[in-house]
C-alpha cells in the first residue's frame, strides 16, 4: 500500500507507516550520510516525531475564540474557551464584518505567523470540524467558500459519529483511525505541516498530517454542528481519561 499520496493541490497526506519507515531509514544511514541531511530534505521533518503528550506540550500556545467571528447560532463562554451550537436559538450577536453569517463557525483570536504551536480541544455532542484558516476565508457565502476545509484557504479534521475525515480545498481524505474526544493540533511553520493527534492521558496517536506551503498567518478555526460543543483546553495539563468515539477504522 502506498504510504504517501501527492496530489495536484500540493498537499501530501502522511500515514503512520511513512513516519515509521522514514524514522527507521534515519537509523540505518551511515553516520556521515545521516549528518549530511539538510534542513530542506523532505524527510527532515520526521526525524524526531513527538512520542508523548509531553513532547507536544513543549509547544503549547493559548487559544481563545474571537467573539466577533462567531455565528449567531453559537454561544461562547465568558472566558472564550467553550463554544456551543444553540440552534435554533439565535444569540443575536452584534453585527460585525468578521462574523460568519451562513456557517456555524468561529475563529480563534490568535494568528500564528511563524514558529511551532500546539493546542488541544475537547469535543462532544455532534459533528465538528477543527483546524486552521487564513483570515481571508469568506464569511457570508453559503457554500464551500466559507465552510472550514471546503476551500483552498482552510484545513481541518471533521469528526462525525465516530468517523474522522480530513478536509482541504473541498477534498477529503480517507477515514482516519480512532477519533478521540480530546484532540491536539500541532502547527509547525518550519516544516510547513499541520498535524492532528488523538490524546488519551499521556499517549498520543497521529490521526492525520497536512504538508503544504503556508503563505499567510493562520487562525485556529472551528465548525460546530447543532448541539455540539468544543472546549479549548487552556488550563488543564492532564486531560481526563478519554474513550475513543465509535469504532476503529
Amino acid at each position: 500500500e502506498t504510504c504517501i499520496r501527492s496530489e495536484p493541490c500540493s498537499v501530501i497526506e502522511v500515514s503512520f507507516v511513512e513516519v515509521s519507515i522514514v524514522h527507521l531509514l534515519w537509523f540505518c544511514l551511515p553516520g556521515a550520510e545521516a549528518a549530511t541531511l539538510s534542513v530542506s530534505s523532505p524527510v527532515q521533518r520526521y526525524l524526531t516525531p513527538p512520542q508523548t503528550r509531553q513532547d507536544l506540550m513543549r509547544y503549547f500556545s493559548v487559544v481563545t475564540f474571537d467573539p466577533n467571528t462567531a455565528s449567531d447560532w453559537l454561544l461562547l463562554s465568558d472566558d472564550l474557551q467553550l463554544v456551543t451550537n444553540k440552534h435554533p436559538k439565535n444569540q443575536n450577536h452584534p453585527k460585525h464584518t468578521d462574523r460568519f453569517t451562513r456557517q456555524h463557525q468561529v475563529l480563534g483570536n490568535q494568528e500564528f505567523t511563524s514558529g511551532v504551536h500546539y493546542w488541544e480541544v475537547s469535543v462532544s455532542g455532534g459533528s465538528v470540524r477543527v483546524g486552521l484558516a487564513y483570515r481571508q476565508i469568506h464569511r457570508t457565502d453559503r457554500g464551500s467558500a466559507s465552510i472550514l476545509g471546503g476551500n483552498a484557504v482552510s484545513w481541518c479534521l471533521e469528526l462525525d459519529q465516530g468517523s474522522g475525515v480530513a478536509w482541504h480545498d473541498n477534498r477529503k481524505s480517507d477515514p482516519v483511525p480512532s477519533p478521540y474526544q480530546c484532540l491536539g493540533l500541532l502547527l509547525d511553520f518550519p516544516s510547513q505541516t499541520l498535524s492532528f493527534y488523538g490524546i488519551r492521558e499521556q499517549a498520543i496517536l497521529l490521526l492525520h498530517q497536512f504538508q503544504t506551503g503556508f503563505t499567510q498567518g493562520l487562525l485556529p478555526a472551528f465548525w460546530v454542528s447543532r448541539n455540539a460543543k468544543i472546549h479549548i483546553n487552556n488550563k488543564t495539563q492532564k486531560p481526563a481519561r478519554q474513550t475513543p468515539i465509535g469504532n476503529r477504522f
